[in-house]
Order: structure tokens, then sequence, then C-alpha cells
């Protein structure tokens, strides 16, 4: 009995060594928001999801003030590509005049879409999140 009990009380203990944690809160600040019109809508992107249309996450949140944060609760710590958008006009997308974007909206590294830079891809967006970086600023232009 007594035998059973040490290994109970051994492998409890061995339970409840403190392991490195796997997940968090990932907090998205947004600055340079021109109005209170509209939404901002956050869309977290996997190099499995890179595609503008199918986003691993995404929150849309009612503008307070010139700029807001957004979290995201109990992220797996991995890379990751976050764009947030100002729906000025609240109709749920990114709106183009003439293919190019006609509401402001900015990327995870601060990538900006032009003649040169191609499309937004994963990798040029990308950045890494972890217990020591769990925060990121996206000012939109």
């Amino acid at each position: 009995m007594y035998l059973v009990s040490l290994i109970f009380l051994v492998t409890l203990n061995l339970a409840n060594l403190s392991t490195p944690e796997s997940k968090g809160d990932l907090v998205v600040k947004i600055q340079n928001i021109e109005h209170v019109n509209g939404k901002i809508i956050v869309k977290v992107f996997t190099k499995e999801k890179d595609k503008m249309d199918n986003p691993y996450l995404q929150k849309s949140i009612q503008i307070s003030g010139k700029e807001i944060a957004v979290v995201f609760k109990d992220l797996p710590f991995s890379e990751y590509s976050i764009l947030a958008i100002h729906d000025k006009n609240d109709n749920g997308k990114l709106d183009h005049s003439f293919g190019f974007p006609a509401e402001p909206l900015g990327w995870s590294t601060g990538w900006r879409f032009s003649l040169f830079s191609g499309m937004p891809t994963f990798e040029k967006t990308k950045f890494t999140f972890s217990a020591t970086n769990n925060k990121i600023l996206i000012p939109l232009k």
C-alpha cells in the first residue's frame, strides 16, 4: 500500500510540473483610425489559410475612437499574418477602386501595396506570435 501511495504522489507531482504554455492571448492594436463610421475588421491568416477570403480567424469591432485593441484569446503560438481593414461603409468587405483598396488597411508587418511590391503573401506579412511577442501594432493607411 505504501508503494502504491508513493507512486501516486510521484506521478501527481510530475503532472503538476510547470510546462511551457502553447497558447496565449494576442492583442492587436489598430491605430490611425480616421473616423468612427463603420467597423474594423481584423483577419488572422496561417500559412495554410493564406487567402484574403479564407482567414483562420476574423473579428469585426465597432469603432469607438482613433485606436482600438482587438484580442484573440487562447491562440496557439505560431506564425500568423494579420490584416486590419477600416470598413467605412460597414458592408463587411474591403472595397476597391480601379483594382486598388479604397478603404484604409494595414498588415502585421507594415507591408504596403505598390506597383513593385506585388500582392500580399503570407511570407511578406507574417510575424511570430509567442509568450514574449504577444502584442502587435497595425497603423491603418
